[in-house]
């Protein structure tokens, strides 16, 4: 158990080691069925963003999914600080819907999944800076994106009642029909936003590792997964400034025969 203890602590400083500008990364669907005919339900939410995962064992070894995610973004957009003024105000949110199929498979207290799937989504964001207590400078912005990714999982389950998951998302990320509103001074927001809104299509390419622990019995669990977005591109979107994500969830299991062998990914 101290060996299990001292690979999640380094697990999760690996994760938290750097702090980079990156985009709010959906959380990770981790399908957890065992065999045909099993139905799945996540749910995943805080007091900031929240999703809901359905997954269906269409047979023993393939499955098909769907799940929506929702971000709410106040006094600390999702888009990079351009100053750090506590007068500063930021407002957004973002909503995405995915879909899309996978394979499953189960070898004692190992498994494996591989998704495929895409989808897409829309978002809102408002910066409002007070200069010196006198003049307001207010910028918007909102559009819609779509993206299409890969994502395979290994877990591992040294007991019944407890799972280690390690995944990985590949995923091509594209912002198209932006919209973008300034007033008063257009200087004072910077040149970061450039790259991003002056063109019809911004494509953005996303490696996704996460890490997911899963405690509870075979018809609910109990989650905490955390995750990390880097991006490959030269001009990555500026978002909002994190380290680390993380959400808390609840799994759900129906159908099928959960009780025939130990939860799967």
């Amino acid at each position: 158990m101290k060996n299990l203890t001292l690979f999640v602590i380094i697990i999760s400083v690996i994760a938290s080691s750097c702090t980079v500008y990156q985009h709010i990364p959906t959380p990770q669907n981790l399908p957890a069925l065992n065999e045909k005919n099993q139905f799945q339900v996540n749910v995943n939410a805080d007091f900031r963003k929240g999703s809901l995962q359905m997954n269906y064992a269409v047979s023993n070894a393939m499955l098909i999914f769907a799940e929506g995610f929702f971000y709410k973004s106040q006094n600390s957009g999702w888009f990079d600080k351009i100053t750090s003024e506590d007068q500063d105000s930021y407002n957004g949110w973002i909503g995405e819907f995915k879909s899309g199929f996978g394979f499953y498979h189960r070898e004692e207290n190992t498994g494996f999944s591989l998704l495929l799937g895409g989808g897409t989504g829309a978002f809102e964001y408002e910066h409002s800076i007070l200069d010196n207590f006198s003049t307001t400078y207010n910028y918007k912005v909102n559009g819609r994106n779509f993206d299409i990714f890969v994502q395979p999982a290994i877990s591992f389950q040294p007991v019944s009642y407890f799972e280690l998951i390690i995944s990985a998302r590949y995923k091509h990320y594209v912002y198209y029909g932006i919209n973008q509103f300034h007033r008063n001074d257009e200087s004072h927001l910077g040149e970061s936003y450039d790259y991003l809104f002056y063109r019809p299509f911004t494509h953005y390419n996303f490696i996704e590792p996460a890490f997911t622990m899963r405690v509870g019995s075979e018809n609910v669990k109990f989650q905490l997964q955390l995750f990390r977005s880097f991006c490959f591109d030269k001009n990555p979107p500026m978002y909002k400034e994190v380290s680390l994500n993380y959400q808390l969830g609840t799994i759900f299991t129906f159908g099928g025969n959960p009780k025939a062998q130990p939860a799967d990914l």
